[in-house]
């Protein structure tokens, strides 16, 4: 740490880094006393470490002078914690992988002590909801169910089909009746690999489609013009696609 950036704390930040460092009742001393006492100690305690490391230790830390200077500064105006949770029910999923997404959820409180003493509460469960990424509508092709504990809070979920679109739902059930506590984001799960993607347009003609499907650009940005790389076209050989004359 700085001198500078030591004189610039506030007298309450100053009192903190002053006992953290070994000043005693800093409250007693006026502002610009304590600041000579804590200089000073930070400097007596960087002339002990030199004194008593060999000068292999000192190189290696001379890498963390910046990390290690920062060691015991109180937090700032513009310093903040995240907290664990919010209070709110809510839940998110995110996509890992083709095969795997992850689930993370909380229960507001008085939510949560509502279901804990809810006679009948039978289960509550994540229900995993399989769209058709290529329809509008976004139909429900399937969905299965995963037990989950009032006091979970995440869930790695595996995909059964990549190349789908999903959601999942928070559920409980108490007294035979389903009762939707949060439902998340959708996500949508790429193919494994590209075989399968060139497999899914072998029938498609439009080159425009083809380069498209695999991200390169979009349909206003192609210009017949621009470079090509070679994997592009052996991709566009294993598809069987023509180029336009």
């Amino acid at each position: 740490m700085t001198e500078d950036r030591i004189k610039s704390l506030s007298n309450k930040d100053l009192k903190e880094l002053a006992l953290k460092v070994g000043v005693k009742n800093p409250q007693i001393y006026t502002r610009e006393a304590l600041l000579d006492l804590v200089l000073e100690a930070i400097e007596e305690d960087q002339t002990e470490r030199e004194l008593f490391n060999n000068s292999a230790i000192r190189v290696e830390e001379k890498k963390f002078d910046i990390t290690r200077s920062e060691e015991g500064v109180p937090a700032g105006d513009n310093s903040f914690e995240l907290p664990e949770r919010y209070n709110e029910t809510k839940i998110a999923l995110l996509l890992r992988d083709p095969q795997w997404a992850f689930a993370f959820w909380e229960i507001q409180d008085s939510l949560l002590a509502v279901y804990k003493r809810k006679p009948g509460l039978e289960k509550t469960f994540l229900r995993v909801y399989e769209l058709s990424p290529n329809d509008i509508m976004m139909k429900v092709l399937d969905f299965f169910d995963i037990p989950v504990k009032l006091t979970d809070s995440h869930w790695y979920l595996n995909l059964p089909r990549p190349g789908r679109t999903y959601y999942i739902e928070l559920i409980a059930l108490a007294q035979g009746t389903e009762k939707v506590l949060c439902r998340s984001n959708s996500i949508s799960s790429p193919r494994k690999t590209i075989l399968d993607a060139v497999h899914d347009a072998k029938n498609t003609s439009s080159l425009d489609n083809m380069m498209a499907l695999y991200g390169f650009y979009t349909g206003e940005e192609f210009s017949i013009n621009n470079a090509i790389p070679q994997r592009i076209l052996s991709m566009m050989d294993a598809a069987k696609l023509n180029w336009p004359e």
